[in-house]
């Protein structure tokens, strides 16, 4: 599998994964600044999940009053981790910090 090491992502930093350990279930990863995305707990990798419309629209509805004028950018970000196989699902201000 090749390694694609990326470190900004739509001027997003994304930290870096340092270390895992599958047996304790932890990961070291790096620290970055604002702007940044944060937390691939919730991820799902190589397809998304598959909910039913209306969760899905829940799903939307909730971004957009979270994100509010942001939720394009937010949008944006998301379709290019979708286009690495990285789904998020955990989308939050806190997990999608904008430099402001």
């Amino acid at each position: 599998m090749e390694e694609a090491l990326v470190g900004v992502v739509l001027g997003f930093n994304v930290p870096r994964l340092i270390e895992f350990n599958d047996d304790l279930r932890v990961l070291a990863m790096t620290i970055v600044d604002r702007p940044f995305i944060l937390d691939f707990a919730g991820a799902f990798l190589d397809a998304p999940p598959e909910f039913p419309p209306d969760v899905w629209a829940d799903w939307e509805t909730e971004k957009r009053e979270i994100f509010e004028t942001r939720r394009p950018e937010v949008r944006r970000v998301l379709d290019a981790f979708e286009e690495f196989g990285i789904f998020l699902l955990d989308v939050s201000p806190e997990n999608i910090a904008f430099s402001d």
